[in-house]
């Protein structure tokens, strides 16, 4: 592909679209959109926001923050469409709007902090001609960080997704009813989050080409985003669209690449948390939209047997 010159510096025809969904925490959404416009000057870019039906002052203050930037564009859904429906309104508008090779599907509460990003998922590309791309994602704890992916679970067959449905149904019911269920796993969660117990997963460590990717930060390659009208499947409000996308990748046998080479930092969760306060509310709430996707994820799994059915 030939993305550089004999320097190693990147072509000025590559050209990058971030796009970003915000939800009532435009604060998070400018510290992203900085961290961007700080690392990646040099390079061909354009920032496509979508607030999503933030009922506060999100549209006002951005438009007022970035109406004299000509690389930053602020859209609307006007209502909140979620997660999947709230980034394929966003993709749509970009594609209309822009010419772009890469397109950089971010929360607004991912943080770049690597110069090399962009240059690397080139490489990448070039060497490995990945469908989509996920970075190493690195939420700061009070003691070192956590990596969120490769994510988990990943989920190979409808035994497998159907088990962690009932598992989603049992961790429910458990939390809803029994105290001490619910004080060991929020403590545990807690311990973890702070760096007071180590998370032994070691799976962000090596390359994979046929992983789950965290929904917070993920990167669509060029034949991702020429043969594709949408970015996540139709369907969903909240969680779960990675295992839905990782199927649908796997089922055209392309690759999903992990890359622990690439980084970004990750704030976690602000949005939820301004919606739903209450810890016991979050997860609630969080499982609920599991059980959704996963029951979407399951239609798509059976319309799919039918066809090679008939």
């Amino acid at each position: 592909m030939g993305y550089y010159d004999n320097r190693g510096n990147p072509r000025t025809n590559m050209r990058y679209c971030f796009l970003i969904l915000n939800y009532l925490s435009y604060w998070e959404t400018n510290n992203c959109i900085q961290s961007i416009t700080k690392l990646y000057s040099n390079y061909e870019y354009k920032i496509v926001v979508v607030d999503n039906g933030s009922p506060n002052e999100s549209m006002k203050v951005l438009n007022e923050l970035y109406e004299e930037n000509d690389k930053v564009h602020i859209i609307s859904t006007h209502d909140n469409l979620g997660f999947a429906s709230g980034n394929n309104y966003g993709f749509k508008w970009a594609k209309e709007n822009y010419d772009f090779d890469y397109l950089i599907c971010c929360n607004n509460d991912i943080v770049f902090c690597q110069d090399s990003f962009l240059k690397k998922i080139d490489q990448n590309y070039e060497l490995l001609n990945y469908y989509i791309l996920g970075p190493d994602i690195q939420k700061p704890l009070r003691r070192g960080v956590k990596h969120q992916n490769p994510h988990y679970p990943r989920l190979n067959n409808r035994h497998d997704i159907v088990k962690y449905k009932e598992s989603l149904y049992a961790r429910k019911e458990k939390i809803q009813n029994s105290l001490y269920f619910r004080c060991k796993c929020f403590l545990k969660e807690w311990l973890l989050d702070n760096g007071l117990i180590r998370d032994d997963r070691t799976e962000w460590k090596q390359e994979n080409n046929k992983a789950v990717l965290h929904g917070a930060c993920i990167v669509f390659s060029p034949r991702y985003i020429s043969e594709n009208e949408w970015l996540f499947y139709p369907g969903t409000f909240m969680y779960g669209e990675e295992q839905i996308l990782y199927y649908l990748v796997k089922r055209r046998n392309e690759s999903s690449l992990y890359s622990p080479d690439l980084q970004v930092m990750h704030m976690h969760g602000v949005s939820t948390k301004l919606v739903k306060r209450n810890m016991v509310e979050r997860e609630i709430f969080a499982i609920d939209n599991r059980i959704k996707s996963i029951d979407v994820l399951l239609d798509l799994i059976e319309k799919d047997s039918k066809k090679c059915n008939e």
